[in-house]
């Protein structure tokens, strides 16, 4: 009885353990691994999906392509998958240019037609360093904020005495 127990005891640590991965924030990408023996012929019949915990989406492929306009904005132009992750089984992703904002647990699942789940792993992502915020190659830092239908972004150009200047932008939000 007290080896059915253990044995039960493993599988379920086995089946909710969490790979962890860390990185600083210095770094140019962190690889979110995963190779699977799973691979696909009709590339059209499934669908890999990464989510965070908060269900935005982070990288989308499907028909064997990126779905780039399904991504959540802050992750756009930050993620890419190898080419033919479903033939591959190599479903890893990269994300470019982690911020400490990018500390999250991270979900895979792989989905049918039908949408039932294939496969599926999540992983937590810890970045360590200062970096506060998302900043574009030239070094601009971007704040966005909604507020009654109405989004409001600010652009910080740069700092002087103590003293930061914004500019700011509103647009409706759709």
């Amino acid at each position: 009885m007290n080896h059915v127990f253990l044995y039960c005891c493993l599988m379920v640590w086995v089946l909710f353990s969490v790979q962890q991965v860390e990185v600083d924030s210095e770094e140019e990408s962190v690889l979110l691994p995963w190779k699977t023996t799973f691979h696909v012929e009709d590339v059209s019949q499934v669908t890999v999906e990464w989510m965070d915990r908060c269900d935005r989406k982070v990288h989308v492929y499907e028909d064997g392509s990126d779905r780039t306009n399904e991504q959540d904005d802050r992750y756009r132009n930050r993620t890419e998958m190898n080419e033919d992750p479903l033939r591959t089984g190599d479903l890893s992703l990269t994300l470019k240019h982690p911020t400490n904002l990018d500390t999250n647990t991270y979900t895979c699942t792989v989905y049918n037609r039908e949408k039932e789940i294939l496969m599926k792993k999540r992983l937590d992502l810890k970045v360590k360093g200062q970096s506060s915020g998302r900043s574009t190659p030239r070094g601009k830092l971007y704040l966005a904020v909604w507020k009654n239908g109405r989004r409001i972004t600010a652009e910080v150009l740069g700092k002087q005495k103590r003293q930061v200047k914004f500019n700011c932008m509103e647009s409706l939000w759709v």
